[in-house]
């Protein structure tokens, strides 16, 4: 019976193969784990620029309209469905609660939560203080 091989040629043994597969596996784990935590903090970080935003959306809106009244529990939805303060608009995902007084009395917050990230929400006070809980369940800033 003849060999399979030719003369001189050589392969890699099942183990030398195991090898290597395990060795990208650990190598593809600790890649997904690090993307999965940037992810993250990048969907926070839209949610704190969101909240700023409406802030001063809300605050420059009630400048400019002072004899209107406010648009008390309203929500922004991504994109800006149905916004009333130009300015106003939610990133994908995010969803804006603009809480009762902020656009009249100069109390209320501004909320922003993601439903990707539900242990995280930012809240701005009519004074411009950021405050909430982060990703990691622990107070922001």
């Amino acid at each position: 019976m003849q060999s399979m091989r030719k003369k001189g040629q050589h392969g890699f043994t099942l183990l030398e193969l195991m090898v290597v597969i395990a060795i990208i596996a650990i190598l593809a784990a600790i890649a997904v784990s690090q993307f999965m935590t940037y992810r993250t903090n990048s969907i926070f970080a839209t949610a704190v620029g969101d909240a700023k935003n409406a802030h001063t959306a809300v605050i420059a809106w009630k400048t400019d309209n002072p004899d209107v009244g406010p648009f008390i529990g309203e929500t922004i939805l991504p994109r800006g469905a149905g916004v009333t303060y130009i300015g106003a608009t939610a990133s994908a995902g995010n969803t804006i609660v603009i809480a009762a007084g902020l656009a009249d009395t100069g109390g209320g917050t501004v909320t922003v939560t993601n439903p990707d990230i539900p242990a995280a929400s930012v809240s701005i006070s009519a004074d411009g203080t950021v405050s909430g809980t982060n990703h990691k369940g622990s107070a922001y800033p």
